[in-house]
């Protein structure tokens, strides 16, 4: 008498497949089926008791097509066991992941507006835990006046990027173009075998507007300088990437006059930029280079779509402090005004006090672990 039990795998970096059902057959051959994911790899596996030492089949190894989400396999060597237990493993994709994290001086645990600095690093670092050292790989950039690449893609990272974090200073404007910009190279520059599963992603987090863009002005010389960084009034800083560091120093010094950056060094004349957003040139004004700090972070968003890269995005505070349309469209979520069905569909999610940011990034963490 056949006796058959529905089993899955459970182990580090694999994933769960509920067995629709097992179906013995004239013949004797036994037809085991199973939702698929598209593209994945699966291997049938069996044992002579539950207790018993498993072993893959040895044609028992599928891969589910472009479009196909239920696979099945025949057994037919099964009617010379007198009982016989299945279950299906599949690796769980190797994640591919860039943090984009705000350190501007909002989130300075001692005066910023949010203080999200002061709770930050504690959840960076249990979120980076959930993931696997061995097996994903991971990066950290961070944005203020300037970006930088904390921790470049690779592995091991999870002690690097709960160091990088805890070691931020928190400063300056809100350059996330930049950040997201970094992250999107460090993500092209990771490595995966042909064929192997994956999945890429970027986790981005601010506690503010985006403000900031970076040009080359005409001087008359051509010099490329870092500007906005203001989230209320008219006025428009200048910053010199070449020299600006992540200094405190460096990145709460503006220089200019609001309207041009004539008073920094080397001093410039240009009183307009180039509008990526209108094709024209507009006048230096606060309202101006926000607007166009957020569609130059957008665009760069929508780029890693184009790439096949999710993007989550995380806001600290309220919507008063936060723009929801720009974050969900960052993140293409469900209630973006801009949504694209046919593009990677991300979360846009509010931490409403710092304390929340834990539970928040968990959450992100829980999505990323079922892929």
């Amino acid at each position: 008498m056949f006796c058959f039990l529905a089993l899955t795998v459970l182990a580090n970096g694999q994933t769960n497949f509920y067995i629709q059902s097992i179906q013995e057959n004239a013949d004797g051959a036994i037809t085991v089926t199973w939702p698929a994911v598209p593209t994945w790899t699966y291997h049938v596996m069996y044992a002579d008791s539950p207790g018993g030492a498993w072993q893959d089949l040895s044609d028992g190894q599928l891969t589910a097509g472009t479009n196909v989400w239920t696979l099945c396999y025949t057994d037919t060597n099964s009617a010379a066991a007198s009982q016989r237990f299945y279950k299906i493993r599949t690796t769980r994709p190797k994640l591919i992941m860039a943090l984009v994290l705000d350190r501007s001086g909002s989130m300075n645990p001692a005066t910023g507006t949010s203080m999200g600095g002061a709770y930050l690093p504690g959840a960076v670092s249990t979120f980076i835990s959930n993931f696997d050292d061995n097996y994903d790989e991971a990066a950290m950039v961070s944005f203020a006046t300037t970006a930088t690449v904390d921790v470049p893609m690779g592995q091991p990272f999870k002690q690097a990027i709960s160091a990088a974090v805890t070691n931020l200073n928190w400063c300056g404007g809100t350059f996330a173009q930049g950040g997201l910009t970094n992250a999107l190279v460090q993500i092209n520059n990771a490595t995966v075998p042909p064929g192997q599963n994956q999945v890429k992603v970027v986790v981005f987090f601010t506690d503010g507007l985006a403000n900031m863009i970076q040009d080359t002005l005409s001087c008359p010389t051509s010099i490329t300088w870092n500007f906005g960084g203001y989230s209320t009034g008219s006025w428009v800083g200048f910053w010199n990437p070449a020299t600006t560091t992540k200094s405190c120093s460096d990145q709460d010094n503006a220089c200019g006059n609001g309207s041009s950056p004539i008073g920094c060094s080397p001093s410039c004349s240009a009183t307009q930029f180039h509008s990526n957003q209108y094709n024209a040139m507009e006048i230096f004004t606060r309202a101006n280079v926000t607007a166009e700090a957020q569609y130059r972070s957008i665009q760069v968003a929508n780029d890693m779509r184009a790439n096949n890269i999710l993007v989550e995005a995380i806001g600290l505070g309220n919507e008063t402090d936060l723009d929801m349309n720009f974050l969900s469209q960052i993140a293409n979520a469900t209630n973006s005004p801009t949504y694209d069905a046919t593009q990677r569909t991300g979360q846009a999610i509010i931490a409403n006090t710092p304390s929340d940011l834990q539970a928040v990034f968990q959450q992100i963490a829980s999505k990323l672990l079922t892929y």
